[in-house]
């Protein structure tokens, strides 16, 4: 599995120069569409190595998540969706498990606006994927907007200093 911290700054690198040839260039439609196709694929390989590592941090509760959200299912035929189902069902055993490890201990690892943060992503992505929407400017940088906030959030931090085993401090 590729780094998390790796995948992130990747994708963080990809945004920064894409943004500016979107917003100071007007870029063909498969071009637009191949800049959301990889940071949604991207923040799906993010999600994936976040899964698969709170999954290894809470042992038979991530094995229960996993089994309520996507029974008979290994993590990497989940889909987007039921990744992101398996994190919020165990939003409150991670920060149980990790409470020895954050330097402010609190009840949950998702902070307020991830989840629905998360939903969105899985919405306008299925949507992206499914109906294959005419992507304009505002489009684009909105996704890219998203992307850079999931990046951003406490929970890849600290999955990206679980992995490594470092301390935690949360961003």
């Amino acid at each position: 599995m590729a780094d998390l911290r790796d995948i992130r700054e990747q994708l963080l690198a990809s945004i920064s120069r894409w943004k500016q040839e979107v917003l100071y260039k007007p870029t063909r439609g498969t071009l637009s569409h191949g800049m959301v196709d990889t940071c949604y694929k991207l923040i799906e390989k993010m999600l994936v190595n976040c899964t698969s590592t709170a999954l290894a941090l809470t042992g038979a509760k991530g094995e229960e998540a996993r089994a309520a959200c996507a029974p008979r299912k290994s993590i990497g035929r989940l889909t987007l969706g039921e990744l992101v189902g398996v994190l919020e069902y165990l939003d409150f055993e991670l920060a149980r498990v990790l409470s020895d490890h954050l330097s402010t201990p609190r009840p949950r690892i998702l902070a307020s606006g991830d989840g629905l943060l998360l939903r969105s992503i899985v919405r306008n992505r299925n949507e992206f994927a499914h109906n294959r929407p005419s992507l304009n400017t505002q489009l684009v940088v909105g996704v890219f907007d998203l992307a850079s906030r999931f990046c951003d959030m406490d929970l890849v931090t600290i999955m990206i200093n679980m992995s490594n085993k470092a301390p935690v401090t949360e961003r």
